[in-house]
């Protein structure tokens, strides 16, 4: 992630990406930072901040949005570290990124998230809400270390699988598409949902070199 991210609502950055910046406060908003271990594209990433007093109420610290037009197939891959301590939320859910479909209202959409166990989860909120946990391997994620992260998201014949570090964590051919095609990305690591304690640490999400692809 090369661009300065402002602190700003809809602010238009290169090649399609646009931000939402700073929903809660001084306690959330997301930077360009340097890190030189970044494994793909250093010096700079994306920092999300989720600081002391950050609550949980189902917003993030910033959103990194990009169309991708309609497609019934994509490919998403990128580098994501997570500080290390890390303070779970109470719910165990800890959300990474999203696929929206038809908009997000009309169609829905899946999301990944890295819950309490550290295992990471594919959530469906379609047609038939459900949760899919690794069914292939269960890798922990390890704090403080980068990862590579990827999904596969096919509509017909039905099919979504997830990858941590080149190893196949969850394959599943039983999610029900609606009509709408994919056409939303989101970086917009959630904190939990409604309810619960707020942050009291400061803790991080940092996302690095973002490949989205289709067939």
């Amino acid at each position: 992630m090369s661009d300065v991210l402002p602190r700003q609502q809809g602010a238009p950055l290169s090649d399609g990406w646009a931000i939402n910046n700073n929903y809660s406060g001084s306690a959330g908003h997301a930077d360009r930072v340097s890190d030189p271990t970044a494994p793909y594209s250093a010096p700079y990433v994306a920092q999300f901040n989720y600081l002391i007093g950050f609550p949980s109420n189902g917003t993030e610290p910033a959103n990194l949005y990009r169309n991708v037009g309609d497609l019934s197939e994509i490919y998403i891959g990128f580098w994501w570290k997570v500080s290390n301590p890390w303070q779970s939320h109470d719910s165990g859910v800890n959300k990474i990124v999203f696929q929206f479909l038809g908009g997000g209202g009309a169609g829905g959409k899946v999301y990944l998230a890295m819950w309490d166990t550290r295992l990471l989860r594919l959530t469906d909120e379609m047609n038939t809400a459900a949760n899919y946990d690794p069914n292939v391997n269960a890798t922990p994620v390890t704090l403080g270390v980068w990862h590579l992260v990827e999904l596969r998201l096919r509509k017909s014949p039905s099919l979504v699988q997830w990858w941590l570090d080149g190893v196949l964590q969850g394959s599943y051919t039983s999610i029900s598409w609606p009509s709408h095609g994919m056409d939303e990305f989101q970086i917009a690591p959630t904190w939990g949902g409604v309810g619960g304690s707020s942050k009291t640490e400061n803790d991080y999400y940092w996302f690095d070199h973002v490949h989205l692809s289709r067939p």
